[in-house]
């Protein structure tokens, strides 16, 4: 399956094999933090253009998770605008239904009661979506680089449904966290935003950038 896609170089690449063979040699339990970490999270600020500094997780799934822990604990606030059927991750945060489901699933109700669902690509939903947050706000809006829902039509954001969503989290102190673990080195090698076609000058707050294995 190509690692649902997002395979840069094919598998067993003779330079990453190499690459690999000659660090699998320096250690035996090499899960912990290197040089080599300092190094990839450099030379990701220098390659993209926002990023003043980098996180590393397991997965996609727990980058996205982070996201939006940071975006709460630097905002104080706890709700969350996501659009309804866009993956986002396996986690509990992230499960959906009625919540006689959820609770069978055992996802605790005010867990999925902070999420507060937008249409991709409708800027008029995500105002209804803020208004329903009341006064103490959001904390962010969790945006897929572009629109990748199962069973529908890829679709790029448009121009006014970005732009107008950074103003509404520029004007309301909530972060706009961009979830390119699908896409990101894939269509740019600053995240899919960088490319005018998906992004039109947008740049989000946090970037989740996963799925581009090498081998």
């Amino acid at each position: 399956m190509c690692s649902y896609g997002p395979v840069l170089l094919g598998h067993c690449h003779p330079a990453v094999e190499a690459a690999i063979a000659a660090q699998r040699l320096r250690g035996d339990c090499l899960s912990g933090p290197t040089a080599l970490m300092v190094e990839l999270s450099e030379l990701l600020v220098a390659t993209v253009p926002f990023a003043s500094w980098s996180f590393f997780a397991k997965n996609g799934g727990d980058a996205t998770e982070l996201a939006v822990r940071m975006a709460r604990a630097q905002t104080g606030r706890s709700a969350v605008l996501r659009a309804p059927q866009s993956y986002h991750g396996a986690s509990s945060m992230w499960r959906e239904g009625s919540v006689e489901a959820l609770a069978a699933e055992g996802v605790d109700a005010a867990t999925s009661a902070a999420f507060k669902p937008y249409a991709f690509n409708d800027l008029a939903s995500v105002v209804a979506a803020v208004d329903t947050c009341g006064e103490k706000g959001f904390a962010a809006i969790i945006v897929a680089a572009f629109k990748w829902d199962w069973g529908v039509p890829q679709e790029a954001a448009t121009a006014e449904f970005l732009q107008g969503v950074r103003a509404l989290c520029n004007e309301r102190g909530a972060a706009l966290i961009c979830d390119d673990v699908r896409s990101s080195f894939r269509i740019n090698a600053g995240g899919t935003w960088e490319d005018e076609r998906f992004g039109h000058g947008v740049q989000p707050d946090y970037s989740c950038l996963c799925k581009v294995r090498f081998t």
